[in-house]
């Protein structure tokens, strides 16, 4: 019994989990903190350009983020060689790539600045911080692929912790949202450091970018990926930044304190997907058995995801008290059922991440249509706060009900 049970410790799915829920949950604490800090430090108004700010961060770099589901997959999937000569390749790659879009971010930088009505001088900021972020996305994404969990969780850590500390110094001298935007940047350079740092053991002077011979498969699997990651980020952050252009500074501020308190789902989620789908391609691409990962990783993500939201269905308004003080109880009307939105959306990325790493990547683009049908509908309908939330669960509903009617199909069909 106890070799069985040190057996099962020992399990890269048990252990990997373990590090990756650890892992997580300081970053979600620290992210938390980061949030109920800025929240009481720059009050409603400058807490809602800040959360826009860092909305609009997120869905482009969202545009770069389907790297890391690609690096995963050729990394789980290659030996040694292989694996270096893929990190050579996609090293020599990536400075002049991340100049271009720098340079593209730079000369939209107007346009931000009239939808979302922020200062120019802030939304400066964001070109610089995708620059370093697009390094940092794949950096981890070999960590991960490697199974380096540890290090993996090392490299977020740090980025968050700088960019508490930082932002806090830098508003604490008088800059404001600056300030924070400013820490922000600062976060993403150490991570830059510090992962490239974890992964010198991967460059040599016997590696030749050339020698990586999978580019045909590599760009044929980052469309769907693509659309995947696109998806999946604009349904929890495209809502944030249409209540921002919608509703007056203070209401998006409310409305940030509620987004951020529910996505507590997503974030305890994810570190299950992120152990399952390294693990699942590994044993997919050597013809091994993989079902049972992923089966264990949907009631993982339930356990969690029905954990979290039932705590938030009881005690809403000491949630949102907690973290955020009396100025955004508002928020805690909405925050079961924007919990409720979140857990939906976060076994959709599960389902969706599964069939990814098993070579059924059609079924990504569908989360391309949810994610356009939660902007249209939010468009059209907006009068209030909770209006907004309908539009968000319903269309994430309808999502995870057809993708699991989709894997209830292939899985009769395989079986055949």
């Amino acid at each position: 019994m106890k070799e069985r049970a040190n057996k099962i410790v020992r399990h890269p799915f048990f252990s990997g989990s373990f590090v990756m829920i650890a892992g997580t949950t300081l970053a979600n604490v620290v992210a938390y903190l980061y949030h109920l800090v800025f929240g009481r430090l720059l009050g409603p108004g400058g807490y809602g350009e800040l959360a826009a700010l860092l909305s609009l961060f997120t869905i482009v770099i969202t545009l770069f983020s389907f790297l890391s589901l690609v690096v995963v997959k050729f990394v789980s999937s290659e030996d040694e060689g292989g694996i270096k000569r893929f990190y050579a390749w996609i090293k020599q790659k990536l400075f002049l790539f991340g100049l271009v879009i720098l340079v593209i971010l730079l000369l939209l930088t107007p346009l931000f600045e009239r939808f979302l009505h922020l200062d120019f001088t802030l939304l400066l900021f964001i070109p610089f911080i995708v620059f370093f972020e697009i390094v940092v996305i794949v950096v981890r994404a070999f960590l991960q692929g490697l199974l380096r969990f540890f290090q993996l969780v090392v490299v977020s850590n740090i980025e968050l912790l700088s960019r508490l500390l930082f932002g806090v110094l830098l508003v604490a001298v008088g800059m404001g949202v600056h300030g924070a935007a400013a820490g922000i940047m600062i976060g993403a350079v150490l991570a830059f450091f510090l992962g490239r740092k974890f992964l010198s053991d991967l460059s040599g002077r016997k590696e030749d970018p050339g020698d990586f011979l999978k580019k045909r498969d590599l760009f044929y699997y980052s469309l769907p990926t693509f659309i995947f990651t696109l998806g999946i980020n604009s349904l929890y952050t495209s809502d944030l930044l249409l209540v921002k252009h919608f509703f007056s500074a203070e209401t998006a501020g409310i409305y940030a304190s509620l987004s951020t308190l529910g996505k507590v789902v997503y974030f305890g989620v994810s570190p299950i997907s992120s152990v399952m789908f390294p693990l699942v391609s590994n044993r997919f691409s050597r013809g091994k058995s993989y079902l049972p990962f992923f089966v264990l990783s949907v009631v993982a993500a339930i356990g969690i995801a029905t954990f979290v939201i039932a705590f938030y269905y009881i005690f809403s308004n000491f949630a949102v008290s907690l973290l955020f003080g009396e100025k955004f109880l508002e928020a805690g009307g909405y925050l079961g059922k924007f919990g409720l939105f979140i857990g939906f959306l976060s076994l959709s990325y599960l389902f969706v991440s599964f069939f990814l790493c098993t070579d059924r990547k059609k079924i990504a683009f569908l989360t391309g249509v949810a994610a356009l049908a939660q902007i249209i509908g939010v468009v059209m309908f907006h009068a209030n706060l909770d209006e907004v939330i309908n539009v968000s669960l319903t269309a994430v509903s309808l999502f995870l009900a057809l993708l699991i009617i989709y894997f209830a199909y292939d899985f009769r069909k395989s079986r055949r």
